[in-house]
């Protein structure tokens, strides 16, 4: 809409979420289906992308999502604790998301090695 492209910044992380939101529900079937493609004796790089993406999705809205809803709920609304908010969140995001893309990496590989 003309408005997201009048105010990009201040719309930028509405449009990160929206995307996000868009991405999980797009990767959500193969996400489901990823262990059974590399059992399967599926080649397991591919899947290794697709998870990481997925899971980047998966924290991405969370980080983008978090502060909004408790603002929602009434539990925020001092702008420099939302702030605060959204750092910590993105910080314990981005340390979620890097321990999933190492356990999807090593579950894949191990899958992989026995094929």
């Amino acid at each position: 809409s003309r408005m997201l492209t009048r105010y990009p910044k201040e719309n930028r992380r509405t449009i990160l979420q929206r995307i996000s939101a868009l991405g999980i529900l797009v990767m959500l079937g193969l996400h489901a289906r990823a262990a059974g493609i590399v059992a399967g004796g599926g080649n397991s790089l591919p899947v290794i992308i697709m998870q990481t993406l997925f899971f980047t999705f998966v924290f991405t809205h969370i980080a983008t999502s978090f502060s909004n809803a408790f603002v929602t709920l009434g539990w925020l609304d001092d702008m420099d604790r939302i702030r605060k908010t959204d750092r910590v969140v993105w910080v314990l995001c981005a340390l979620m998301w890097l321990t999933a893309v190492i356990v999807v990496g090593r579950t894949f590989a191990i899958i992989a090695s026995t094929h």
